[in-house]
């Protein structure tokens, strides 16, 4: 069964499988075999490279493309989302605002 197919039966996107097809297609094509070491590459460049969201999108697509292969019960290969921070300041007691006088919490 193509890949595309196995996609199609999951009852996926049409887009979630363009995306999911582009993905193991680039990942074919870069890498000479599906192994742990190379998926870890692969997982690095798009971290360098790409918006977590993106990020997270293409590794949902490499690891429904590993279930694809029947290599997603060996959890050595699989790929682990990645979390995006935002790193806020600290802030200080004068910067603090009331909540009854911010006037984003008015009554309607």
């Amino acid at each position: 069964m193509k890949y595309e197919t196995f996609l199609r039966r999951e009852n996926l996107a049409d887009s979630t499988i363009q995306n999911y097809v582009w993905t193991a297609n680039y990942f074919k094509a870069h890498y000479p075999e599906v192994n742990k070491t190379n998926l870890l590459s692969y997982k690095e460049y798009l971290m360098e490279h790409y918006a977590p969201s993106t990020v997270n999108v293409r590794i949902l697509g490499i690891n429904k493309y590993l279930q694809y292969l029947g290599k997603d019960q060996n959890q050595d290969i699989h790929l682990e989302h990645i979390l995006s921070f935002v790193h806020l300041p600290l802030l200080s007691s004068s910067d603090v605002v009331q909540l009854d006088q911010s006037p984003f919490c008015q009554p309607i």
